[in-house]
């Protein structure tokens, strides 16, 4: 997906780095200008910070 702003809240996610699904989540809070995304992973871990800049592909899932 190229604009992380067409994302909603709560719309669960996969990023995908160098071909391989890296993580998994929903969807908590997306900059305005989609360039920065938080997800919540599904299991214990963290909340995952997602930058465009970092050469992320974020796919609907």
């Amino acid at each position: 997906m190229e604009n992380w702003a067409e994302l909603a809240v709560g719309e669960v996610v996969e990023v995908v780095r160098h071909a391989q699904v890296v993580g998994r989540g929903t969807v908590e809070e997306v900059s305005l200008s989609g360039n920065v995304l938080w997800i919540l992973p599904q299991g214990p871990q963290d909340r995952q910070l997602c930058l465009k800049s970092d050469g992320v592909i974020v796919r609907r899932g």
